[in-house]
């Protein structure tokens, strides 16, 4: 959980902070697609929010969950798993993209 006060993204900074938001979803792919057009940024709003010491909270669980004396008490895993692409243009698929369809995702922990 992260707490704090988001910012917008503006100016100079959006295109290369969105590429770096593209990349960090889909290693290599801003690289493959066409540059941001003006339109483009006009129409997308990107927000920061600084992680900074006492603004975050990270917890894991370890082991079974317990209690239960209430009622059902238990853990639902979460799995991403991504399906085939659908697209509208004729090209190939991008190298980035099916490196991602194909890469099995690590289990969580």
């Amino acid at each position: 959980m992260l707490r704090g006060r988001c910012t917008r993204v503006r100016g100079e900074d959006l295109a290369p902070t969105l590429d770096i938001f593209t990349d960090t979803i889909i290693v290599g792919r801003s690289a493959e697609c066409p540059p941001h057009s003006a339109k483009e940024l006009a129409q997308t709003v990107l927000l920061e929010l600084p992680i900074i010491e006492g603004s975050w909270l990270c917890k894991q669980r370890s082991g079974p969950p317990s209690g239960g004396e209430q009622g059902w008490v238990g853990v639902i895993p979460i799995h991403q798993v991504y399906g085939a692409p659908v697209h509208q243009s004729g090209g190939q698929i991008p190298p980035s993209v099916q490196r991602m369809i194909t890469t099995p995702t690590p289990p969580g922990p």
